[in-house]
C-alpha cells in the first residue's frame, strides 16, 4: 500500500539551481516551521517577480499543503480513530479471521484437494505470479527512488516528483477507507469461495484460501497501526510534498530565467543583427580623410617607426625637420 522511500533531498549538488535559501528546509524540525519557510519565500517572490508564474503556481501548492497540514491529517485520523478499536479490532478482524479458520479447515483435508495438489498450487502461485509480482513492484520502487532521490535540475522531473508526492499524499489520506476496501475484498472472497464447498472443487477452495491469507495478513498489519502512528505517516507525506514542491518552485523560476535572458540575448542578437548593415553603410558615409597641417607647429607627426608606439610624453622633437 505505501511506498517505503527515503527522506527527499531538496538539494543535491553545488552546481544544481536551487539557491542557498532552500538548502536547510529539509532540516527543519516540524512540518509548521517548514511551511512557514515556505510562505515566507512565497512573500519575498511576491515581492520581486508578482506576475511569475513560478510565484503563482508557488502560492496554489502552498494553498495545497496548508490545507492538508490544517484540515486534512486532523480529519482523516479523527475519523480512522472512530472506528479503530469499534469496527475494525472488535467486529471486521474476528470475523475475518473466523472466515479464514473456516477456509483453512475445508482444504486441509489429505485427500480434498491434497498433499500434492496443495503443493503444486503454491509452486505455480510463488513461481507464476508472486515472483513476477515482486518484480514488477522492484522496478517501481528503484524507479520512484530514481525519481526522488535523482541528480538533476530539470523542470520535468521536479515535475514528475511533485505530482508523485501529491499522489503519495492523497493515497494515504484514504488510509480508513483502504482498511475498509481490505475488509471487504475478504468478505468477497469467502462469498466466492464458499459455495465451491457443495460443488467440492477443493482446488479452487485452496487457492481461494492463499489469497484469503495473504490479504488477512495484511489487515492484521494494518490493524496494529494506532492513530498516533498514522498521524507521524501522514505528516511525514505531507513533508515530502512540501519539500517537492520547493524544488519544483526553484527548478521552474530558473528555467523561466534562463528563457527570459535567452529571450533578451536573442532578441538584441536580431536587432542589431537587421540593422547593422543600414547603419554601417550609413555612418561609412560621414568618414572623412583627416588632414594633415605642417605649418602648425603644435601638430603631432608619427613616423612609420614611432606609429608602432605611443610615448609617455609627447617631444618636440618629432617636429624638427631635417
Amino acid at each position: 500500500m505505501r511506498i517505503e522511500a527515503t527522506t527527499i533531498t531538496v538539494i543535491y549538488e553545488d552546481d544544481s539551481c536551487e539557491v542557498e535559501h532552500a538548502r536547510h528546509l529539509d532540516k527543519e524540525p516540524t512540518i509548521a516551521r517548514l511551511l512557514d519557510q515556505l510562505q515566507k519565500r512565497f512573500l519575498q517572490e511576491q515581492k520581486e517577480s508578482p506576475d511569475s508564474e513560478a510565484t503563482k503556481e508557488l502560492k496554489k501548492d502552498i494553498d495545497i499543503l496548508e490545507k492538508g497540514y490544517r484540515e486534512e491529517i486532523p480529519k482523516v485520523v479523527d475519523d480512522y480513530q472512530k472506528e479503530y478499536f469499534s469496527t475494525f479490532l472488535r467486529v471486521q478482524l474476528p470475523k475475518a479471521e473466523e472466515n479464514y479458520k473456516k477456509l483453512h479447515n475445508w482444504t486441509n483435508d489429505n485427500d480434498n484437494p491434497g498433499a500434492e495438489i496443495r503443493k503444486a498450487i503454491n509452486e505455480l502461485r510463488e513461481q507464476s505470479y508472486e515472483e513476477v509480482e515482486d518484480n514488477l513492484n522492484n522496478q517501481w520502487k528503484s524507479a520512484w527512488k530514481e525519481l526522488e532521490n535523482g541528480h538533476y535540475c530539470r523542470r520535468e522531473e521536479a515535475l514528475a516528483l511533485k505530482k508523485r508526492a501529491g499522489e503519495n499524499f492523497e493515497i494515504n489520506k484514504k488510509f480508513k477507507d483502504i482498511v475498509t476496501n481490505r475488509f471487504k475484498q475478504l468478505d468477497d472472497l469467502y462469498k466466492k469461495a464458499e459455495p465451491l464447498l457443495d460443488k467440492e472443487n477443493y482446488k479452487a477452495l485452496y487457492a481461494y484460501s492463499l489469497e484469503y491469507a495473504d490479504i488477512l495478513h495484511e489487515v492484521k498489519q494494518l490493524n496494529t497501526k494506532e492513530p498516533e502512528w498514522l498521524k507521524s505517516e501522514l505528516t511525514e507525506d505531507l513533508r515530502k510534498y512540501c519539500l517537492a514542491v520547493c524544488k519544483y518552485f526553484y527548478c521552474y523560476k530558473n528555467s523561466l530565467e534562463i528563457a527570459e535572458r535567452e529571450k533578451k540575448a536573442r532578441d538584441s542578437y536580431e536587432k542589431f543583427k537587421d540593422s547593422r548593415r543600414e547603419h554601417f553603410i550609413r555612418e561609412a558615409q560621414d568618414i572623412e580623410p583627416q588632414e594633415e597641417n605642417y605649418e602648425d607647429s603644435s601638430s603631432f607627426v608619427k613616423t612609420a617607426e614611432q606609429s608602432e608606439r605611443i610615448p609617455a610624453k609627447a617631444s618636440w622633437i618629432t617636429n624638427e625637420v631635417v
